[in-house]
């Protein structure tokens, strides 16, 4: 699958059980992430097997953010289930299966693959949007 000449990589995420660093108890994380993040922010994290994705996403920082304004939505969108934005219809640019966190220092945001041509706008200020 090409887009825009480069190649998307097949990219399999889980939620993954954690231990609690205030409670001690083991926990679901609140997001996807791939094996290699898990490894690096949980050690010991374990994979949740009944969540696994797999999604063709470009390597970080292959993508630009999308800053061409959006069409009208046809249909409803509905993100309230999407593992990787938690709802909010956009993602990290430099980090496609994270969530886009507008307190992050100098970090983009990109529309989720859930919310493709930007129907759900991000209402905070997101530096690759406009509305």
């Amino acid at each position: 699958m090409r887009r825009l000449g480069r190649m998307l990589t097949p990219t399999e995420s889980f939620r993954w059980y954690i231990v609690d660093e205030r409670t001690g108890k083991r926990r679901l994380t609140r997001f996807a992430m791939t094996r290699e993040q898990a490894a690096e922010g949980y050690p010991g994290a374990e994979p949740n097997l009944h969540t696994r994705e797999v999604r063709n996403l470009p390597e970080p920082g292959e993508m630009r953010a999308n800053t061409k304004p959006p069409d009208a939505p046809t249909t409803p969108v509905d993100l309230s289930s999407c593992a990787f934005c938690e709802g909010s219809g956009w993602v990290c640019s430099d980090h496609p299966s994270l969530p886009f966190e507008p307190s992050a220092p100098q970090s983009s945001c990109s529309p989720c693959l859930c919310n493709p041509n930007a129907a759900l706008r991000w209402h905070a200020t997101c530096p690759a949007v406009t509305h």
